[in-house]
């Protein structure tokens, strides 16, 4: 502790804080949050709040309490973290440096609500060898993906694309995975990473659904994205279908004439008055309608990732779920074309 640096807090003496003493690194996205223990030993002055700072780069975060998150960091980059404790006297000196820690790539927009990513080990809960029971949300909002039958479950593969893993739904077998709270909303920007596999074909009902929240059948409207709305669902790409109580459908057609095999980013960006976008790899597609678009029933909710039931039942998705990232809101062009980058670096898709 510096020594000789007082002040006066209604009429008492007050010298600086003691350092406090560092606890645990731990790695996030683009960030460190670094745990700490406040000096106890009545030798220094009374602390109102700390300064976290990293080593490299000497990027700082305050916080008034145990622990703090340092952010802005560089992904596959080793960091320390160090405290200062600080009062109305002055501050600390740093404690020792913390043990190493080297934050992860994330997504390059802020402000997620959800988001999947095959390629994080720690996501993951399994009932048996790569057999998926539970599929942890990284947003931080907890909103996991599970299943508990075990026939329902689906599979981690560990190198579908770009050397990287992906989760495996079969709809011959009907896999499903189920979320606590519907996602989405009236407005939404979401981003999906999948991967089809060579010599597919169509499905019974001629499309797959990648994520829904409730049966098909119900009245609403839907859409059909690069394709009309002819036959068995033969020339479309893309399906979208909303359902009274703001349900929705999102899938693509099972048929390699239409959508090739391989990986493929879909996005999908909504806004609360019924502008829609549809973008396979980052080109806007064209809407064929079946029945009108009603902007009451437009908001997309899903609870349903791989089929529109979580006991199968049809429809399901045969492929690879890579990475999902959904934002509650609408966002600029800009940053879509920022996640998608990101996106297409990270799973080398079109």
């Amino acid at each position: 502790m510096a020594s000789g640096r007082v002040s006066k807090v209604k009429g008492k003496v007050v010298d600086i804080p003691n350092s406090p003493t560092i606890g645990t690194a731990t790695a996030g996205v683009q960030s460190v949050s670094i745990s700490f223990t406040a000096d106890s030993s009545g030798k220094g002055g009374p602390t109102f709040s700390y300064i976290a700072k990293s080593n490299p780069s000497n990027i700082t975060a305050t916080g008034s309490t145990s622990p703090i998150n340092v952010t802005g960091l560089t992904a596959g980059t080793s960091y320390t973290i160090s405290v200062a404790g600080v009062n109305s006297t002055g501050t600390s000196e740093y404690s020792s440096a913390s043990g190493s820690a080297t934050p992860t790539v994330g997504p390059p927009v802020s402000g997620y609500s959800f988001w999947l990513d095959a390629d994080d080990a720690t996501t993951f809960t399994f009932s048996s060898s790569n057999v998926v029971s539970a599929w942890a949300d990284k947003s931080g909002n907890a909103n996991n993906a599970t299943q508990a039958t075990v026939a329902n479950q689906p599979t981690k593969e560990s190198s579908v694309l770009n050397g990287k893993p992906g989760v495996r739904f079969s709809a011959n077998v009907n896999k499903a995975l189920g979320l606590g709270t519907k996602i989405g909303g009236t407005a939404q920007t979401t981003f999906m990473v999948i991967n089809t596999p060579s010599g597919w074909t169509n499905s019974t009902s001629g499309f797959a659904m990648i994520f829904s929240s409730n049966a098909l059948g119900v009245a609403g409207n839907g859409g059909l994205v690069g394709g009309s709305w002819t036959g068995a669902f033969s020339n479309e790409r893309i399906l979208w279908y909303t359902q009274s109580g703001g349900n929705a459908s999102i899938g693509i057609a099972q048929n390699t004439a239409n959508i090739s095999s391989g990986g493929h980013i879909l996005s999908i960006d909504l806004t609360a008055t019924g502008t829609r976008d549809i973008k396979l790899d980052n080109v806007s597609q064209s809407v064929t309608s079946s029945g009108s678009w009603n902007n009451s029933l437009y908001p997309g909710n899903y609870d349903r990732i791989g089929n529109y039931d979580i006991t199968g039942g049809g429809s399901g998705f045969i492929g690879d779920i890579c990475e999902v990232i959904l934002y509650p809101s609408q966002l600029s062009s800009g940053d879509i074309t920022l996640v998608y980058d990101y996106l297409k670096a990270k799973w080398g898709t079109p």
